[in-house]
């Protein structure tokens, strides 16, 4: 039995960068750009008006002297306006600025009769004008890899590039695995259990980057197991659910080791999620996660996210812990890792952390009432209300949710 930082090492080292490809900016929300983006132009490209106002030269300014107006400025209109002595040029937000104004006085700060205008310089001090390049200038970069969020996809809309070179999504092949599961809406069975966890592994693995295949459930049958695995060989990741464990029933690690899967463990010092193994199948990372839905989607956030990340292009990582106080005491722990789920409470303004009642790996409904895992290292001892815990969030969030291994 393996460590959890050990297990997820091993894991990243087989979770290899996806190919790329070039796709239009509009498809780019959320992808992970490969290949630096450089501007093709300053930003602005030319002096720009910051305030709606008038362009004058600092020089001619005097309190009360009355200018004349020879012209106006929108935004996209071409620079006019050539000053001589007491002239200005209206010009708005985002239009070009005489070449000879050095100062815009902002219009509530002026008083206009017909073409002339006078202002009040008590309270101007700023010039107004953004030079050219003040944001960016030609050949500045944004460097790869990095999340494609609304504000990199506005800064690289800027840099005037219509395309950008990405990270394939990674293919994943979910493969749920036992005699006793049914699928959503099949004919009600007492003894049967419904397969829930392919589900929501497909959903959080899409969440974090993928493109995810559930198979139809593979029975407790050597020849039914191989037959999937030889199915989803050409998957970037497979992620077999259930029969993980060592019970008579449990053929996943014996089906994968004879159609050529290389396994790197098989357990690892946690809980939940003890059962969980990986190896490499071809050029594809194997992971078969307990059945229990709690503990196949606690791996999967600790584990198959971190995956995805890696095979996104993005750096290796870990999921991201921080710090919360205790709303309440829990007991001491046991000889391996413990993840709690936990919910975020406020107590006079404090966001503060509480265990779920409830922690057996079967608790579906507790887990979907969660807003986070609170870490508890092997053999912690109790802590007290007020205390602070190490607590990985769940939810999205690609890349502020992750540090370095």
């Amino acid at each position: 039995m393996i460590t959890v930082s050990s297990a997820l090492q091993q894991i990243l080292q087989l979770a290899r960068p996806c190919d790329t490809e070039t796709i239009d900016l509009i498809d780019a929300p959320g992808r992970v750009l490969a290949d630096d983006i450089t501007a093709m132009r300053d930003e602005p490209s030319f002096r720009t008006s910051a305030m709606d106002g008038y362009a004058v030269r600092s020089g001619d300014l005097s309190q009360g002297r009355s200018f004349e107006i020879i012209g106006q400025n929108r935004a996209g209109s071409l620079a006019k306006g050539d000053l001589d002595g007491a002239q200005t040029v209206q010009v708005f937000t985002g239009a070009p600025v005489p070449q000879s104004a050095n100062m815009v006085i902002p219009k509530e700060y002026a008083k206009r009769d017909g073409k002339t205008v006078i202002f009040d310089l008590n309270d101007v001090c700023e010039t107004n004008i953004r030079p050219i390049g003040s944001d960016f200038v030609a050949g500045a970069q944004l460097t790869a890899p990095t999340v494609l969020c609304p504000e990199r996809l506005a800064l690289v809309a800027a840099m005037n590039q219509p395309k950008v070179t990405v990270y394939r999504k990674p293919e994943v092949t979910i493969i749920p695995t036992g005699d006793e599961l049914i699928m959503p809406g099949d004919e009600q069975d007492s003894h049967a259990v419904v397969a829930s966890s392919g589900f929501g592994l497909s959903a959080l693995l899409a969440e974090a980057g993928a493109k995810s295949q559930l198979m139809p459930i593979a029975r407790d049958d050597h020849k039914d197991i191989e037959w999937m695995l030889g199915m989803a060989a050409k998957s970037d990741l497979i992620v077999t659910i259930g029969g993980a464990s060592v019970g008579e029933y449990d053929l996943v690690h014996e089906s994968a080791c004879a159609v050529g899967v290389q396994m790197l463990f098989r357990r690892v010092a946690m809980r939940p999620g003890k059962p969980l193994m990986a190896g490499k199948f071809r050029d594809s990372l194997f992971v078969g996660v307990p059945g229990n839905p709690v503990s196949a989607l606690v791996c999967g956030a600790i584990f198959l996210v971190p995956a995805i990340r890696a095979m996104l292009g993005l750096p290796p990582a870990a999921r991201q812990t921080r710090l919360m106080p205790l709303a309440a005491e829990v007991p001491e722990n046991g000889a391996r890792e413990h993840y709690m789920r936990a919910r975020m409470v406020t107590d006079g303004g404090q966001v503060m952390i509480v265990a779920n009642e409830h922690q057996d790996s079967h608790h579906l409904r507790d887990l979907a009432g969660a807003h986070a895992l609170i870490q508890r290292p092997a053999g912690d001892q109790a802590r007290q209300a007020g205390e602070s815990v190490p607590v990985i969030t769940l939810g999205p969030g690609l890349e502020k949710s992750f540090e370095q291994v």
